[in-house]
């Protein structure tokens, strides 16, 4: 019976390429693949942030935002609900690969996330992400998805990265910086008790 049911969805293409786990030969393996090939192309172009004539990087924002939609999607093939890749495995694609994508060139841009609509345009992105890391239906807020997949607001995230950037990279007396091997107290020398 059951292979009467494949023969008749196969024979009238009644199934996607993109299916993976129901097509033969497609597994999530495969979708996983994809996703490691698509950031390793986003990688390998490493495009600097795309200006507009006006200097607001609402064009670098609106770049960023259509690129990391394709790989949510493709993310979106390989994390169902019961069946795919699971939340950790999610979740450090997301900060592995997501994160950079969204704070890439962020002590310039910074003014430009302050602007509602671009802050709106990659809290959508966070929470998709959000919602296939915890494995929550669509329904749920932004807010919600944060708290659940134990992830940061991005805007928070953002502003991180730019005090990080501002206080190691800009001569900053103030940054305590970790000391050097070769600096170290030998243990030798470390206060027993």
């Amino acid at each position: 019976m059951i292979d009467r049911i494949l023969f008749h969805v196969y024979s009238n293409d009644l199934l996607s390429d993109n299916q993976y786990g129901f097509t033969p030969q497609r597994g999530t393996a495969d979708a996983a693949m994809e996703v490691k090939n698509f950031i390793e192309e986003s990688l390998r172009l490493k495009q600097c942030a795309v200006i507009d004539s006006k200097f607001n990087f609402n064009a670098h924002i609106d770049h960023t935002v259509a690129k990391l939609i394709t790989l949510v999607n493709m993310l979106a093939r390989t994390a169902k609900l019961q069946w795919g890749l699971g939340h950790k495995a999610l979740k450090t694609i997301y900060e592995g690969a997501v994160v950079p994508l969204l704070t890439y060139g962020a002590p310039i841009w910074i003014e430009a996330i302050w602007k509602n609509k671009n802050l709106t345009k990659y809290k959508r992105i966070q929470r998709l992400m959000n919602i296939k890391i915890a494995k929550a239906y669509r329904t749920i807020s932004y807010d919600a998805s944060c708290v659940i997949a134990g992830v940061q607001p991005i805007q928070i995230t953002i502003e991180q990265k730019v005090q990080t950037y501002m206080a190691t990279k800009i001569k900053n007396p103030e940054y305590d910086a970790p000391l050097e091997v070769r600096y170290w107290r030998h243990l030798a020398e470390l206060p027993t008790i």
